[in-house]
């Protein structure tokens, strides 16, 4: 879908161009129609500039060829005795439908090559940098307070998303929260991968604000937001991750055997929740059979197959006379995973909780369980200086303190993937000041698109 849009955008625009273009090859003597031949019409083009055939080929190098278009553009407009600034920076910065407005009036006589002058490096740049504001401005402001769009590296959230898909993430849903780093190169995030350099610098940090929104987050909704975890950049410029809100602020979590539980009843279950299954059989199952039942995250063991997928698929393999079982890798009641947050119970992935999600204005006693599954949460995120753990106690600026007032909300945030998922089970709670926005609609990388629900 991505792609088809890309190439009908193009098309339009060479289109849009030809109808631009089509009096002015007019006006040089060449042939008006040669405008709407790919490739020759920016060979002719080089011939009424009087430029050698070759420069046609400088506009194919990347970075460079941002320069040579505006040097063309330039140039070929001098040949018409077009020179002033403001024509220029006009004719670079709307393009096609510069030109098309210009063929439309009255054109004014060509001089020819004769009278052309190479336009110099310092021109170019003169022109070039306004025509490219005029642009970009609205691109970093869209960005930054409407709309983004974000590529999904992991299976985390398959089916709902999957590896290669681009999802658009709505600012206006929660309201867009202000930058925190504003010395840094529009439309980049974290480095300049060509150079690989920081695109930001940390001399000047803005506190956090948010916009109003005209949303609350919902359980269920897909956000994007920074990974907390992500300790190498500052919060703005922290790694992002979509994962399903499954918990909001003031709700206790719990799961019960791969059921999760809000505030002690079941939560909505997305349609495309999945988990890891044991597919012993003594067969070598082939791509297809996978493919047929929508399965794209597998591997072989000596036993059989390890796929992740949803129940009612799992149902239908244990029914195929060739695979003997279909078992789910579950985890045991009691039987802690050390990686799991807060990183010292007994809980595990299909066994959590009961967790209760901090909430802005609310009060905690810090009792020693509390301080062992708060502490670095307020240490972290709460804006608080010298915090600390010490003898089952918490401590903030040098002060035992008995209970403690959140200053903003929290959330937990998991994969639909519940067994091939980075989340909340493993770091904790997403701050209300690491939220992004909401997904609302995704391209799918195999084609086509829809809403996320």
């Amino acid at each position: 879908m991505m792609q088809t849009l890309i190439l009908v955008l193009s098309i339009c625009s060479e289109l849009l161009l030809a109808v631009g273009m089509y009096r002015f090859f007019k006006k040089a003597g060449e042939k008006s129609y040669l405008a709407f031949i790919p490739f020759i019409n920016a060979i002719t083009m080089h011939r009424i500039m009087g430029k050698p055939f070759y420069h046609f080929f400088l506009q194919l190098i990347p970075i460079l060829n941002v320069y040579y278009y505006a040097a063309d553009i330039i140039d070929f407009l001098s040949c018409f005795g077009i020179s002033s600034y403001k024509q220029r920076v006009y004719a670079l910065a709307f393009g096609p439908f510069y030109f098309i407005k210009k063929s439309f009036r009255a054109l004014p006589e060509y001089r020819g090559p004769s009278t052309y002058v190479h336009a110099s490096i310092k021109q170019v740049f003169l022109v070039l940098l306004p025509a490219m504001a005029f642009w970009i401005l609205p691109a970093v402001l869209l960005r930054a307070f409407v709309f983004e769009s974000f590529s999904i590296p992991t299976p985390s959230c398959a089916n709902t998303l999957r590896v290669g898909d681009i999802v658009i993430v709505s600012k206006l849903h929660y309201g867009p929260r202000t930058c925190a780093l504003p010395l840094q190169i529009p439309l980049t995030h974290q480095r300049i991968k060509a150079l690989d350099i920081p695109s930001y610098s940390n001399a000047i940090e803005l506190p956090y604000f948010r916009l109003p929104g005209f949303s609350e987050i919902k359980r269920n909704d897909m956000v994007v937001f920074n990974w907390p975890a992500d300790e190498e950049y500052p919060r703005d410029m922290k790694t992002f991750y979509i994962k399903r809100c499954v918990a909001l602020a003031g709700d206790t979590l719990q799961i019960i055997d791969t059921e999760v539980l809000v505030n002690g009843k079941p939560a909505q279950q997305p349609a495309e929740v999945q988990f890891q299954y044991y597919l012993i059989t003594q067969e070598n199952l082939n791509e297809r059979l996978f493919e047929e039942h929508g399965i794209t995250d597998y591997y072989q063991i000596p036993e059989g197959f390890i796929v992740h997928t949803k129940p009612s698929t799992a149902k239908k393999l244990e029914k195929l006379p060739f695979i003997q079982h279909v078992i789910m890798n579950k985890q045991q009641k009691g039987v802690g995973e050390p990686q799991v947050f807060p990183y010292h119970s007994k809980w595990n992935v299909d066994f959590y909780g009961p967790l209760w999600i901090p909430q802005k204005g609310a009060t905690l006693q810090m009792t020693s369980e509390n301080v062992l599954v708060y502490w670095s949460t307020i240490a972290q995120y709460e804006g608080l200086e010298n915090v600390k753990k010490e003898a089952d106690k918490l401590w903030i600026e040098g002060k035992p303190v008995d209970s403690y007032t959140f200053r903003q909300n929290y959330y937990f945030m998991m994969g639909d993937s519940r067994h091939n998922s980075l989340d909340s089970r493993f770091w904790g709670f997403v701050p209300e000041d690491h939220i992004e926005g909401k997904g609302v609609y995704v391209y799918h990388e195999s084609g086509g698109g829809e809403d996320i629900k």
